[in-house]
């Protein structure tokens, strides 16, 4: 059953990736260069700041290497995310068996494999898709070493994932802090037998902090920057704040309009986030939700169990310490998870409850993933103003051209970092000029430096000026978004 259901979520992750988003994500994209510049520069960082913004680099020199291996394409940088989201959905499975084993094994790896959260950040390329893989591992090691008291090489295991999950992505630091919560929580309870916990605890602090040590010492050297990780997203005033923090907390059951999109002067998010609720979709199905109801109260007398526990610290600390920014769906990936765990408790709470219900279940949470992923990839053109839809054929359109011997410039309103990455090979060959939010500059362009031979231009209302004035014959083709011309005949 596992198995059949991973094939069938692998095979919807590579039908239509080149169409569904149309194009890879700038952010995916800027994530890609940073990998190529780690790996081919041979760099070795545990905060990089080439590129953009700074980021954690774990995921990066895997997609770094994937990238050497494969070249700059969107496949390997679609690649890269599979593996972690694939096992997402298995370690669902898993937690919600260690919280009770009463739930049928179908139902938590149907119920993570209908999240159409999931499925879309594993189709986009952020490294964020590696917080609730950490997250779900790491719970689940913490949970052996709960069952295995004497086993000091798993608290050391469970550590290590700890401390490498800080190198993976920002939101991971609520890891640490959610189980600091879990084991003062534990030790308070156990009053006569907190030294065997102690025990169990040092272990995981101890393979944490040998995993932390070139973390620790870049904190030392630059703890401004270290600290400061991410914090550019945190804006608006205390109110505002706790008005983010409210509505984080009931991002499954609600998601306003106001944060479907890029953010304004309060909030911050990203084209990957507002991509997925692009016309009014929901990041939490209402049938999942519901379902989470159920778990929620099903869950109420399960936090004797470790992984129950954990998962409900894991949620109060993200939703106070990331949700202080806005619930921005990549930034509280993190924490799907959890959502998929108490999800799968409520449909078995509800089979338990009303066993007619048993074989309706599987048929309505195939019945959601049938029409999430029908409304998914129908979805291309609301996608389009977050994802190179031009940017991206162009690019490659660049690196075909390039490698035939032609010099190219191509001029985009945004999304360069895409054209840069699918280029990456051909550099030399290729220029890439943004204009964001202005009109084309022909003062601007590398003409005497590059001398292209072929310039390919974005359709965009703002270049028309510059386009219209061309020789009518110099244009070559004309592509659904953007534009070529020979320069030999301009």
């Amino acid at each position: 059953m596992a198995c059949a259901i991973l094939a069938v979520w692998a095979a919807a992750l590579v039908y239509a990736r080149n169409q569904v988003p149309p194009g890879l994500n700038n952010d995916a994209a800027q994530e890609a260069l940073r990998g190529i510049y780690l790996v081919e520069g041979r760099h070795w960082e545990v905060i990089t700041f080439s590129v953009g913004n700074s980021a954690e680099t774990l995921y990066l020199y895997l997609l770094g290497v994937l990238i050497h291996v494969m070249g700059p394409t969107t496949l390997a940088v679609q690649l890269a995310c599979w593996p972690f989201a694939l096992a997402t959905i298995w370690m669902v499975w898993k937690l919600t068996d260690r919280i009770t084993e009463s739930v049928p094994a179908w139902v938590p790896l149907l119920t993570a494999a209908a999240s159409l959260w999931l499925f879309h950040y594993a189709r986009s390329g952020l490294r964020a898709i590696t917080a609730p893989f950490f997250l779900a591992a790491f719970t689940l090691l913490l949970d052996r070493v709960e069952r295995r008291p004497r086993d000091r090489w798993a608290g050391l295991l469970c550590g290590a994932v700890l401390g490498l999950s800080l190198y993976a992505y920002t939101s991971a630091r609520v890891l640490p802090i959610a189980f600091l919560a879990y084991a003062t929580w534990r030790l308070l309870r156990a009053r006569g037998e907190r030294k065997p916990l102690l025990a169990r605890y040092g272990a995981i602090v101890a393979g944490a902090a040998a995993i932390s040590i070139p973390n620790l010492l870049f904190f030392f050297q630059r703890p401004g920057e270290f600290l400061g990780r991410g914090s550019y997203v945190v804006a608006g005033s205390g109110i505002d704040r706790a008005i983010h923090v409210i509505w984080t907390a009931l991002l499954p059951w609600y998601y306003p309009s106001v944060y479907r999109n890029l953010g304004g002067l309060t909030y911050q998010s990203d084209g990957v986030s507002a991509a997925l609720t692009a016309g009014g979709r929901n990041p939490v199905h209402l049938l999942l939700a519901a379902a989470m109801l159920l778990g929620l109260w099903r869950a109420r007398r399960l936090l004797d169990r470790p992984v129950a526990a954990f998962l409900l610290a894991a949620w109060i600390a993200a939703t106070l310490l990331l949700g202080i920014a806005g619930p921005s769906l990549t930034r509280m990936l993190i924490i799907l998870p959890v959502y998929l765990v108490l999800a799968a408790l409520g449909f078995g709470y509800a089979m338990e409850a009303l066993p007619r219900l048993r074989p309706l279940v599987p048929l309505m949470i195939v019945a959601l993933a049938v029409m999430e992923g029908y409304s998914y990839f129908s979805s291309g053109a609301e996608q389009a103003e977050y994802y190179g839809a031009a940017a991206t054929p162009m690019g490659q359109m660049a690196e075909e051209m390039a490698a035939r011997g032609h010099r190219v410039l191509c001029i985009v309103s945004k999304d360069a970092n895409v054209v840069n990455l699918l280029t990456h090979g051909q550099a030399e060959r290729v220029r890439v000029v943004e204009f964001y939010g202005q009109p084309l500059d022909p003062s601007r362009l590398p003409m005497r430096e590059l001398r292209p031979e072929v310039v390919l231009v974005e359709d965009a209302p703002a270049f028309r000026p510059f386009t219209s004035r061309l020789p009518e014959q110099t244009r070559t083709c004309r592509e659904e978004r953007f534009s070529c011309y020979s320069v030999r005949e301009m």
